[in-house]
């Protein structure tokens, strides 16, 4: 049986040149499911958070210069690092998830800042572009929807090259939930309205996790062969063209320039590259190629 069937194992995603589960590379995530468009794979292990510096030896006490503080306590000093939540941030070091911050760029390797601390992203909901919605895309796991204004994206995003992206350097309106009053959550520096339905929340957002965040989910792109119109087929939530060569799809079109099991599909779902930016050495992942 074929992968593009039967789905594949969360440590692994589906090869369409083989048709069979493939291992995911080292450092990514992977884990398709379903056939083309599932999700899945896990949530980076957290982030670095530059500014902190060496911290003074486990348990507590005041930071000398060139110690590490590895499990809690001490002010964070020059030089160092501050690994696991301990430790006012000083300068010339990092920390992973726990560590104070300000704005998503304080924390690295997968983490935002909220509510004062770094904490891990949620798990990968995307690997391509086309489970994004109309012109939206795929990056780094999550789907960044296609926007004309700031106005049509969520609370703490921008539009940036027509698409809603988080504000680079934050919004400085808060480090803390207090700082935004009751019944908010700071993210990022934006303060981020309390939630348990979709209905308290502004356009543009959604209710996770009791919180209003910008709304990262995939979108169908059809629905039924209706939808796709041209004789194209919606195959899990994506308009197909039928194929038996690939000289019968469109090189340029949404469709894709591969023939794989009946239908063509884009080179990188034939041959995904990553599925999250930690494959790329640098480089940020969107629609499955290092970019």
């Amino acid at each position: 049986s074929f992968c593009e069937n039967t789905g594949c194992a969360a440590h692994q995603y589906c090869d369409y040149n083989t048709h069979q589960c493939t291992a995911n590379p080292s450092g990514g995530s992977g884990g398709r499911t379903g056939g083309w468009n599932g999700g899945g794979g896990s949530a980076g292990t957290g982030g670095y958070r530059t500014g902190n510096g060496a911290g003074g030896s486990t348990g507590g006490g005041t930071a000398g210069a060139g110690g590490s503080n590895t499990t809690g306590g001490g002010t964070a000093g020059a030089g160092g690092s501050n690994t696991t939540g301990g430790g006012t941030a000083g300068a010339g070091g990092s920390s992973t998830t726990g560590g104070t911050c300000a704005a998503n760029t304080e924390c690295y390797g997968g983490a935002c800042c909220q509510s004062g601390t770094c904490q891990a992203l949620p798990a990968p909901v995307c690997t391509f572009n086309n489970q994004c919605g109309a012109n939206g895309r795929c990056r780094d796991g999550a789907c960044e929807h296609a926007c004309a204004t700031d106005a049509t994206c969520g609370t703490g995003q921008i539009c940036s090259g027509g698409f809603c992206v988080a504000a680079p350097g934050g919004g400085g309106l808060c480090v803390y939930d207090r700082d935004c009053g009751a019944g908010h959550t700071c993210i990022n520096g934006f303060c981020h309205v309390d939630c348990t339905t979709d209905a308290a929340c502004s356009a543009g957002d959604r209710c996770q996790q009791g919180v209003c965040k910008p709304d990262g989910s995939p979108q169908p792109g059809c629905h039924t062969d209706v939808d796709c119109g041209g004789g194209a087929m919606c195959v899990n939530a994506v308009c197909r063209e039928a194929c038996t060569t690939d000289a019968q799809c469109c090189v340029t079109g949404p469709a894709g320039s591969v023939c794989r099991i009946g239908f063509c599909l884009t080179a990188h779902e034939a041959a995904p590259a990553c599925h999250l930016s930690a494959d790329c050495d640098g480089k940020t992942c969107i629609d499955a190629a290092c970019q």
